[in-house]
């Protein structure tokens, strides 16, 4: 009941479990999946003053004005009952902590694959000696000529055939993956930064396209009902 020690203890205890579990995600999926870098009074972008003061007003609000309601509702419910709920609930936890993990794996193996094939299509380009030119006008002469020649013909063709590769690569955002980055806009991959980028791009992008649409449609059917009542 000592609110004061509540707010130390819950400031304290949140903060670490910040810390260490995004040291731990960082070190298993190779990716930060928040970053208080920008904010001031942070350490090394895991924890920062700010958060851990809300932590703690938080813990205060949470442990003298919602558990005691919590408590009484749940008080009132039959123990076998309770029982069967707590079961369901550690279930759905472990399945989703499972889902999770394989998400993030599968993830960093397209990051992965899309780093391989960009390289090899750069390594391709740099064999026929595109990036060897100054200037866009230089390296576009040097494009026409090469698709002049059978060899430079070929170089395209695989690069096309890798760019191909890589969109799908790009757009093949599976339910897990989309859900896991819509839910962490900032997360960053700590090996495959750039590639990450392009497909949260995708992502989040194709999210506020649908948005746009959304919002276009309602206000089209709301004018349309306000011309109707006019009429």
């Amino acid at each position: 009941r000592n609110m004061p020690l509540i707010f130390i203890a819950g400031t304290l205890i949140t903060t670490a479990i910040e810390y260490f579990t995004g040291y731990i995600l960082e070190k298993l999926f190779h990716a930060k999946w928040w970053d208080y870098s920008q904010n001031k009074f942070n350490f090394r972008g895991r924890i920062c003053l700010l958060n851990s003061i809300v932590f703690g007003i938080s813990s205060v609000v949470l442990i003298f004005a919602f558990h005691p309601l919590a408590a009484h509702f749940v008080l009132l419910v039959k123990p076998d009952i309770r029982l069967f709920i707590m079961d369901g609930l550690l279930i759905y936890f472990a399945a989703d902590m499972i889902i999770t993990v394989k998400s993030m794996r599968s993830l960093n193996l397209r990051l992965e694959a899309i780093s391989k094939a960009l390289a090899a299509a750069k390594e391709k380009l740099d064999v026929s000696g595109f990036y060897n030119a100054l200037g866009i006008s230089q390296r576009l002469e040097r494009l026409h000529e090469l698709l002049e020649t059978d060899r430079g013909r070929s170089i395209y063709a695989s690069i096309e055939n890798a760019g191909e590769h890589i969109r799908q690569l790009i757009n093949d955002n599976r339910l897990s993956q989309s859900r896991m980055i819509k839910a962490f806009p900032t997360l960053r991959s700590t090996r495959y930064p750039e590639v990450l980028s392009m497909i949260k791009e995708k992502i989040l992008h194709t999210r506020k396209d649908n948005s746009d649409v959304n919002t276009e449609n309602t206000g089209a059917e709301k004018s349309d009902r306000v011309m109707r009542i006019r009429s």
